[in-house]
């Protein structure tokens, strides 16, 4: 395993040598030099880095030994190490009696630096490994195979646990140019209100897709303590100002990609029906987000379609909505919109000659809501 890369390498040389007025080499465990601030030195076995490998030790070369070496110049050589292990060496050219005072602090700044690099080699590692892990789980419409699992378990990712899936869509505005900063900012934010079995994915920006923890009441799903927890993540992003959102979250299934399917079609029919809100829920938009998977144009849209060719100035529909919302109370579909109760019996009659339906008929009633909720879905 190659430990330090020559990009690595020439990153320890060039910080060294911003703090040191003394040139620097760094040599991979075979004793190629791989990074210095002599370029033409680099790819040259250096044959005081072998035998620093073959010791284990640091050893200061002066200059009638540097004669007898290839590719060494007087100075002092020290080993890397990394997890108790030599995986390279660090070199200052120059007189001993002067250099060798800085080796300590050059080959801590080598080990910190190779340190730093493992860590995001890691880091990114395990990215990458989420992603594939949360993309097998959203696109597989069956249980996922063991491979999967066992990527999971890698990480730390128990796939055992009861998740919902929930989507939560972006719209960046036009006077921020920095995608990339706002990005590292939004996602920031959200991990800080969730928890280490939340899963969130970022691999679709400006759409990131969430894997929420549901918690269990009763053995049924706490759903209320889960818009508790959306309402966290509103908080976070109505912090961010150079955006806009939408949130959508599926249903409780033994299949994620079910779940993330549900939030998806739910997000699409929210947007339709309530653009003026910000977070949407399957459990309380089934119906409609049943409907709309019906072929596009069904006949139960034609009565509200009716209506809308014969209502310029909106009030019947209007008033519709409104009967619908208050449970067909006519002194609350009467007060809601600032009209006398004969009026509003005067549209609900003209409804009913319109479409063919008696609003106050609940059988009726519900063909229209049928019908309106497609027409506003299906356009």
């Amino acid at each position: 395993m190659e430990w330090i890369t020559k990009e690595l390498a020439q990153e320890i040389v060039t910080r060294t040598m911003d703090i040191i007025p003394y040139n620097i080499n760094v040599m991979n465990e075979h004793g190629v030099i791989i990074g210095s601030g002599e370029h033409d030195r680099v790819d040259h076995i250096h044959d005081g880095a072998m035998l620093v490998i073959q010791k284990q030790e640091t050893l200061i070369i002066h200059h009638k030994q540097a004669k007898k070496l290839k590719g060494v110049k007087p100075g002092i050589n020290l080993p890397i190490l990394f997890q108790d292990k030599m995986v390279g060496v660090v070199g200052i050219t120059g007189i001993p009696a002067e250099v060798k005072n800085y080796g300590k602090l050059v080959k801590m700044t080598a080990e910190m630096l190779l340190q730093q690099a493992f860590l995001l080699e890691s880091m990114q590692w395990k990215e990458r490994v989420k992603e594939e892990v949360m993309n097998e789980l959203l696109n597989n419409a069956s249980v996922p195979h063991s491979a999967i699992v066992d990527r999971a378990n890698m990480i730390g990712i128990d796939l055992s646990i009861r998740r919902v899936a929930v989507i939560i869509q972006l719209t960046i505005k036009e006077t921020n140019q920095d995608h990339h900063k706002l990005r590292k900012s939004i996602v920031a934010s959200l991990q800080s209100v969730l928890t280490e079995a939340d899963l969130l994915s970022d691999f679709s920006f400006p759409t990131l897709v969430l894997l929420k923890r549901i918690h269990l009441k009763e053995q049924s799903w706490n759903r209320s303590f889960t818009l508790t927890e959306l309402t966290h993540l509103q908080t976070m992003l109505n912090q961010h100002k150079d955006i806009t959102y939408k949130i959508a979250m599926g249903h409780d299934s033994a299949v994620v990609s079910e779940s993330f399917q549900r939030a998806k079609q739910t997000l699409q029919t929210g947007c339709a029906l309530f653009p003026e809100k910000s977070l949407y829920d399957y459990f309380d938009m089934s119906l409609p987000v049943l409907l709309s998977q019906l072929p596009s144009k069904s006949e139960l849209q034609s009565f509200f379609s009716l209506l809308v060719a014969q209502d310029e100035n909106g009030e019947l529909q209007e008033t519709l909505t409104s009967f619908i919302e208050q449970n067909g109370e006519l002194n609350r579909v009467a007060d809601s919109l600032f009209i006398h109760r004969n009026t509003l019996r005067y549209r609900l009659d003209k409804i009913k000659k319109l479409t063919g339906k008696d609003p106050k008929h609940t059988k009726e009633l519900f063909e229209l809501y049928i019908s309106m909720l497609l027409y506003r879905i299906q356009p």
